[in-house]
C-alpha cells in the first residue's frame, strides 16, 4: 500500500482544492490530510467526496507548521506499518499531473531545485543560522534540496522522518521560528542520510519552481522536464502567476 500525506493546518478548503483535484485525477489510493480538530467540518466536503483520511491533530504552540509535522509523521508512520511507500508532500503549492509513484522507490529520494546555496536568498543564510559559516562555505556551489517533497519506500522514509525529527529536537530552543530546510540540507550534505539519493531538477518526478527561469509546456499545457516528459508533481507554482491559464488548463483537463 502507497500513502501521500500532507499537512494543512490553517488552510481554508479552497486553497488545497488544486492539489486535491489534480492528485485524484491520477492517483486513487490512500490520502492523508493532517489538520486540526476545528478544520473537520469545513474540511468534511473535500474529505467525504475524495476519499481523504483525515489525521485530526492539535496543533502545538510555539513550534512552526514545517518543524511539527515531522513529529505527525513520525506516529503516523509507527502506527502504519503495513505502508510500501511514501510521499511527503506540502499541499498548498502543489499540484499534481501524474502519479509520484511512477518509479520503483529502492531509495529515499530527495527533490533539488535549480539554484546553489550560494545563489539562495533563503537558503545560505539558513544554513549559515543554524550551522555556521563553515558549513555554507562547503556547500556554497551545491545544490539545494527542497524539504516539502520525499518519496521512499516505508523504512527509509520512517528512518529520515526519525533522523529529522532529532535534528529538529536539537535546534527547539533557538529563537527563530524553526524551518525544516536547513536540517534536512544538513543531513544530506553531511553524510547522514547513506540510502539518500537526489533527483535532479528537470529530470525527475517533482519539479520544484521558485527558481525556475525556464517553462516547457506541451499542447495540453502540462509542464515539461528538460527530455520532454511530463512532471508528474509540481511544487511551488504560485510563484509564477504568469502561467496559471496553463497550470488551469492542465487542472481542467478530462482524463
Amino acid at each position: 500500500m502507497d500513502v501521500i500525506i500532507t499537512v494543512a493546518f490553517g488552510y481554508q478548503p479552497q486553497l488545497i482544492e488544486p492539489f486535491i483535484l489534480s492528485l485524484r485525477k491520477v492517483y486513487s489510493g490512500r490520502l492523508v490530510l493532517v489538520i486540526s480538530s476545528s478544520q473537520l467540518e469545513e474540511m468534511s466536503q473535500l474529505i467525504s467526496f475524495y476519499n481523504i483520511e483525515p489525521l485530526t491533530v492539535q496543533h502545538s504552540d510555539g513550534i512552526s507548521v514545517m518543524a511539527e509535522r515531522y513529529f505527525i509523521f513520525r506516529d503516523f508512520l509507527a502506527s502504519n506499518k503495513g505502508i510500501n511507500r511514501c510521499f511527503l508532500t506540502d499541499s498548498r503549492d502543489v499540484i499534481f499531473q501524474s502519479s509520484p509513484f511512477s518509479i520503483e522507490t529502492p531509495h529515499l529520494y530527495l527533490y533539488s531545485e535549480p539554484v546553489k546555496f550560494s545563489q539562495c536568498e533563503y537558503n545560505g543564510p539558513w544554513i549559515s543560522k543554524y550551522y555556521g559559516d563553515d558549513l555554507l562555505s562547503r556547500v556554497s556551489e551545491n545544490l539545494v534540496l527542497c524539504a516539502g517533497t520525499t518519496l521512499g519506500s516505508y523504512d527509509l522514509i520512517t528512518q529520515y522522518v526519525d533522523r529529522m525529527c532529532s535534528e529538529l529536537h536539537r535546534h527547539m530552543n533557538q529563537p527563530q521560528e524553526l524551518v525544516d530546510q536547513p536540517m534536512h540540507n544538513f543531513l544530506y550534505y553531511t553524510g547522514q542520510l547513506p540510502s539518500a539519493e537526489v533527483r535532479a531538477h528537470g529530470f525527475s518526478e517533482v519539479q520544484t519552481l521558485h527558481h525556475e527561469k525556464v517553462f516547457s509546456f506541451d499542447s495540453e499545457g502540462f509542464l515539461l522536464n528538460r527530455d520532454g516528459s511530463r512532471v508528474p508533481v509540481i511544487h511551488q507554482y504560485d510563484r509564477h502567476k504568469q502561467y496559471f491559464p496553463k497550470f488551469e488548463q492542465m487542472l481542467n483537463r478530462q482524463t
